[in-house]
């Protein structure tokens, strides 16, 4: 028997923007051991979960709803993105949402990382500062939703040095 009822694009936008509003959107880095003896990453298990080894969490500190634009002022891999307030998400169909953070320096700890992670609904222990911006896997009682993983080459990280670490979250 077919199925008549389908998600359809305003589920998306809501999604996308109830993310936004929520503002509890963090990055992760993980993976310090490598990924075999030529130390290839492997593609994404669309089943992934976690982060293998999760090193550190850092709270995004740009959360936008987006738009695919050639004249937009956000670029990730190649393509151009605008933001989209949430007001006008439901006019401009925006169901994807940019989540951005800057690792600095040796505020996370100065590792070797094969993976990055968009973490969603991150639940910090009960004695963990509300305002601090970044957590070590035992400062986390409940790391939420993975919502995007990519899996990279060995990144090492110095303490003189930052990183932008940046996800298009598509709903």
């Amino acid at each position: 028997m077919p199925s008549y009822t389908g998600s359809v694009i305003g589920m998306r936008i809501w999604q996308a923007a109830q993310v936004v509003q929520a503002a509890n959107a963090w990055v992760g880095i993980g993976k310090n051991s490598s990924w075999g003896d030529t130390d290839t990453p492997p593609q994404v298990d669309p089943s992934t979960t976690a982060l293998d080894g999760l090193i550190a969490l850092k709270k995004a500190e740009t959360l936008t709803l987006v738009v695919p634009d050639p004249n937009g002022t956000i670029e990730h891999l190649g393509q151009k993105w605008m933001p989209v307030t949430v007001a006008d998400a439901r006019t401009k169909q925006a169901r994807w949402v940019y989540a951005a953070a800057w690792l600095r320096y040796d505020e996370v700890p100065v590792v070797t990382y094969r993976q990055t992670g968009a973490f969603l609904g991150v639940t910090r222990n009960a004695n963990v500062d509300a305002g601090k911006l970044v957590l070590l896997p035992t400062e986390v009682s409940d790391l939420g939703f993975l919502a995007a993983v990519n899996n990279r080459s060995p990144i090492p990280r110095a303490e003189d040095q930052k990183e932008l670490v940046e996800f298009i979250i598509e709903f």
